[in-house]
C-alpha cells in the first residue's frame, strides 16, 4: 500500500529519477493544481521518488476520498511522507549530520530567542520578521547518531519561530532537533493543532492554531488571543502576553483568521488552557500564502 505524499508535490519538467543526483528547486503542486501533462514528473519532496495523483482524473475518488499524491512502488527510499518514523530521523556518522546541515536539510536549534535582537531597528507595530531571526548557537551535543549512547557535537543555532516561518513552504520538509530534544524530525511532525488540546502540558513543543478573538486582560494587563479550539470541558485556549509584544509581531484585532505558531508549555488558565509568558522567538504569525500546509 502506498501512502500519501502529504500536501503538495515537486513538479521537474523533463527531469527521470536518478538515486543521489537530485535537482534544486521545482515547483510546488498540490492535487487540486495537477495537470495531465505533468504526469510522470512529479516527484517527493522528501525522497525524490516519483509520485503520482490518485485518481488520476478526478478531484475524489469512488469511495469519496479528496485526490491526493502517492508514491510510485517502482522506487522504494526511506522516507517519512511514505511511512511515518516512529523515533525520527538518525545519522551514521557525524559527517553525515554535518553535511546534512551544509545542505540545509537539518536545523539543529540550541534555543529560541527570548529578547529582540539590539540594533534591529524595528519598532512596536512595524514588525515584518526582520533579518535577525537566526544567530549561530554554541556547539551542541546531540544524540542523533545511529549507534546507541553517541552524540555528535553539531553547529547550533538560536533562531525565533518567525524565522522559521520565513519560507515556511522549504522548512517543512526539513528536520529540526528542537531545544533538549533526541531526534531529528520534520518540521511538519513537530507541529501539533490546539484546536483539540484538552490538557496541561508541562513540556515545550511546537504548537499552531487560528486566531478567533483578541481582547485584553484588564486585571493583568495583558492580552489575550484566542484560538479557534472545541475540546470538551476546556474553556478556551488562548495566548496571553503584552499588547506590545504581540502588536510587535503584527498581532492585533486584524490577525483574526491567520494562523498563529507557538512554542512552549501548556498551563490552566482559569476554565481554560493558555501558552502565556513566551519569548521574543518564541511566536510568530504564519504568512498567509503558506497556511494551506496547515489547513
Amino acid at each position: 500500500m502506498t501512502a500519501a505524499a502529504d500536501k503538495y508535490a515537486l513538479y521537474f519538467r523533463n527531469w527521470k529519477f536518478v538515486l543521489g543526483d537530485y535537482p534544486t528547486g521545482g515547483t510546488r503542486v498540490t492535487a487540486s493544481e495537477y495537470l495531465p501533462e505533468m504526469e510522470g514528473q512529479l516527484f517527493c519532496p522528501e525522497c525524490y521518488a516519483p509520485l503520482f495523483r490518485s485518481p488520476k482524473n478526478r478531484d475524489r475518488s469512488t469511495a469519496g476520498k479528496a485526490a491526493f499524491f502517492a508514491h510510485s512502488r517502482s522506487v522504494r527510499l526511506p522516507c517519512s511522507i511514505r511511512t511515518k518514523p516512529t523515533e525520527g530521523r538518525r545519522y551514521e556518522t557525524e559527517e553525515d549530520a554535518r553535511k546534512a546541515i551544509e545542505d540545509g536539510r537539518l536545523v539543529i536549534l540550541s534555543e529560541f530567542m527570548q529578547q529582540r535582537p539590539e540594533g534591529t531597528g524595528v519598532e512596536a507595530g512595524q514588525y515584518d520578521q526582520g533579518p535577525v531571526e537566526d544567530i549561530e548557537g554554541p556547539l551542541a551535543s546531540v544524540p542523533i547518531s545511529r549507534h546507541r549512547g553517541e552524540s555528535f557535537l553539531l553547529p547550533s543555532r538560536i533562531s525565533t519561530i518567525a524565522g522559521m516561518c520565513r519560507n515556511f513552504d522549504q522548512n517543512f520538509d526539513k528536520y529540526f532537533v528542537m531545544p533538549g530534544a533526541q531526534y531529528a524530525v520534520p518540521l511538519r511532525e513537530l507541529l501539533s493543532s490546539v484546536h483539540e488540546i484538552a490538557e496541561q502540558n508541562p513540556v515545550a513543543r511546537l504548537y499552531f492554531g487560528k486566531i478567533e478573538a483578541y481582547d485584553q486582560y484588564w486585571t493583568s494587563g495583558k492580552w489575550k488571543t484566542t484560538l479557534m479550539h472545541k475540546a470538551p470541558g476546556v474553556g478556551d485556549f488562548c495566548l496571553k502576553l503584552s499588547g506590545s509584544m504581540q502588536s510587535e509581531k503584527g498581532i492585533s484585532k486584524e490577525s483574526i483568521g491567520r494562523i498563529l505558531l507557538m512554542y512552549g508549555p501548556i498551563s490552566i488558565n482559569g476554565s481554560g488552557l493558555c501558552l502565556e509568558n513566551l519569548g521574543y522567538g518564541e511566536f510568530a504569525l504564519l504568512p498567509q500564502k503558506y497556511e494551506y500546509l496547515l489547513e
